[in-house]
């Protein structure tokens, strides 16, 4: 596999430069999938920027979509003008790019059901990404179905980021479509893992929800929501209270019967609104009353040591071919600084030539280094991947796909 990235303000310049820097890891022969991403002041330019690459590289399976940040090897550019590529030659796989126009959504399972049999799914199936746009496809039963289609296999995948309102640019082989989703379904001689690290610690109490309707939440315990809310919030100390600068999230249970709750116990979802007379707060996700809910913060430290923690292990595995990074808007450079990224996590993890394992048998130098691995990718809006047996939109979390061959 292959990355490139490019910060050059002309569209044509950045992609020829990528495609450079891609060539010059896989080689001339034709690559069989790819991961194309433009920043968001590109959009007007993506479709010319995704034709060229699809022809430069040979394939029409290329997905990606615009964005307010771009990933390439341990570099990230944030609200900058830029282009990001991740390309693939692996022998013996097979791929199947497809995508869903909104004004051809199902509006019944079946038919849902239908349409990912005859679009989506492929003969020895290892593994699903997707790219939807929320603010044209409504993302709970597309999630759901496709789930429920792919079985064991694993989906993945996140939710575009809008600019200035405006819908994502979608990238859909050599063409731009505006909404819906895309995505590739890929089989054969291959393994894809998938890491999901979260990036928010529950405080307070788990609390059930009494009424709902739709994305309000109405009442907790019987009491309106920014009541109980409010009281959580008086409970935070001064290192709390600056993390609200960065927004509020309610944690919604996988698991609701579980009789504690801890970190990675909860989906979280981003208070987006609340009002007063009603006492009414609206999250971004649909919730239903049972539903136990607490309320959570953004944790720099957390984030960083969650996704440390789940590359260690696999850092026991073989080395990736290369590895796909879908992480959260909101796990920039304004939460971690400027020394530390989720790019720069995983390129430390894998600058290895060799797994874990072999690295620390008898004979080999277990700091002996073989460079980062091909890594490229996107800040989005939320993330999907699996929890609790099934896939699910997160929000502030980083979704990791890494690529190996089969063991």
């Amino acid at each position: 596999m292959g990355w490139g990235l490019s910060g050059h303000h002309d569209p044509e310049l950045a992609t020829l430069h990528v495609i450079e820097q891609v060539r010059q890891q896989i080689g001339p022969g034709a690559a069989q999938f790819a991961f194309l991403f433009v920043s968001a002041g590109l959009m007007d330019r993506a479709a010319t920027i995704a034709a060229r690459t699809a022809e430069a590289l040979g394939t029409d399976a290329i997905i990606g979509c615009s964005s307010p940040g771009l990933i390439g090897g341990r570099s990230t550019l944030e609200q900058r003008t830029g282009v990001a590529l991740l390309a693939a030659q692996i022998p013996g796989i097979s791929v199947r790019r497809f995508a869903i126009d909104p004004r051809e959504e199902p509006t019944r399972d079946d038919d849902w059901d239908a349409l990912v049999a005859e679009r989506m799914l492929i003969d020895a199936h290892r593994g699903s990404i997707v790219l939807i746009d929320p603010a044209t496809m409504p993302t709970s039963r597309p999630i759901d179905r496709l789930d429920a289609a792919f079985k064991s296999v694993p989906l993945l995948g996140a939710l575009t980021s809008n600019t200035h309102g405006k819908p994502a640019a979608l990238v859909d082989g050599p063409r731009v479509r505006t909404g819906g989703l895309v995505g590739l379904s890929i089989g054969g001689d291959v393994a894809i893992d998938v890491v999901l690290a979260q990036g928010c610690r529950p405080v307070g109490s788990p609390v059930v929800v009494t009424s709902a309707k739709r994305n309000l939440i109405c009442e907790l315990s019987g009491r309106p929501a920014i009541e109980v809310i409010r009281e959580v919030a008086h409970t935070f100390d001064h290192a709390d209270r600056r993390m609200l600068a960065s927004g509020l999230y309610i944690g919604l249970a996988i698991d609701e019967y579980r009789e504690r709750f801890g970190r990675g116990d909860f989906i979280v979802r981003k208070v987006v609104g609340g009002h007063e007379p009603s006492g009414a707060v609206a999250i971004d996700a649909q919730v239903r009353a049972g539903r136990t809910v607490q309320v959570h913060l953004l944790d720099p430290e957390l984030a960083r040591s969650d996704l440390s923690l789940l590359l260690d292990g696999q850092k026991l595995h073989s080395r990736p071919l290369g590895g796909l990074l879908l992480t959260d808007a909101g796990r920039g450079r304004e939460l971690f600084g400027d020394d530390w990224s989720d790019a720069i996590a995983v390129a430390r993890a894998f600058d290895q030539s060799e797994s874990g394992v072999d690295a620390a048998k008898v004979g080999h130098e277990i700091a002996e280094s073989g460079g980062s691995i091909p890594l490229s990718g996107c800040f989005t809006s939320g993330q999907l991947a699996c929890s609790g047996g099934a896939c699910r939109a997160h929000a502030l979390a980083a979704c990791l796909a890494l690529f190996r061959t089969p063991t």
